[in-house]
């Protein structure tokens, strides 16, 4: 990349402004993971993006790299409360160091580990359901819509239910009652599911 094309990506003409337009870019694309986690798809269009700009920048000024954010290991066979624990704080520190990061190679490793987190996430709910294609259709459940952990955690505590009984709740629930009454656990386990089909996931936590 030449130095006119990274000036035309970062939206500046001149060396002077190069940092703060720099900034300005990786501010607005922070922005969009303090509030709502994106869909995966998205995220990987959002990566190359922040790539681009990265590079862009780089015609000026050397990005250095550095070290990677240490999470808490979430593993598969974790009971989901512990599971949904685990997560609720790896996200808070995510989302603090997206914050605070000024740094591109920096923030990139940020997405990828949150991008890792939603994945483990839906695969994790995925095992607590056996629902066909056919089923998953019927419910109108967005591929945008964001699974509410919080609310999950207060349902679970408010059910009291054993993790081994978990997948028999959520069946119950979609045998005996319509979409608008499955509790927050139900509803989040088949937005897992359609994520796992949409998004072709395979990953091992």
């Amino acid at each position: 990349m030449n130095k006119n094309k990274a000036y035309q990506i970062l939206n500046c003409e001149h060396f002077d402004d190069v940092q703060d337009a720099y900034l300005d870019k990786l501010f607005d694309f922070k922005s969009k993971f303090l509030q709502q986690i994106p869909p995966l798809k998205l995220i990987d269009a959002i990566e190359l993006k922040i790539s681009k700009i990265n590079e862009a920048y780089s015609c000026f000024h050397n990005l250095e790299v550095v070290d990677n954010v240490k999470l808490i290991p979430m593993k598969i066979d974790f009971k989901l409360k512990e599971f949904l624990d685990y997560y609720q704080k790896n996200l808070a520190q995510i989302r603090l160091e997206i914050a605070n990061t000024n740094h591109g190679l920096e923030l990139l490793d940020l997405i990828n580990q949150l991008k890792t987190l939603q994945t483990n996430l839906f695969l994790k709910l995925s095992q607590y359901t056996d629902l066909s294609d056919a089923e998953l259709e019927k419910y109108p459940i967005k591929l945008s819509q964001e699974i509410d952990v919080f609310a999950m955690q207060i349902n679970l505590k408010h059910l009291n239910l054993e993790d081994a009984k978990i997948s028999e709740y959520i069946r119950t629930q979609i045998t005996d009652n319509n979409f608008e009454l499955f509790s927050a656990i139900t509803k989040a386990v088949i937005n897992a599911k359609k994520q796992i089909k949409f998004n072709e996931l395979r990953r091992e936590i």
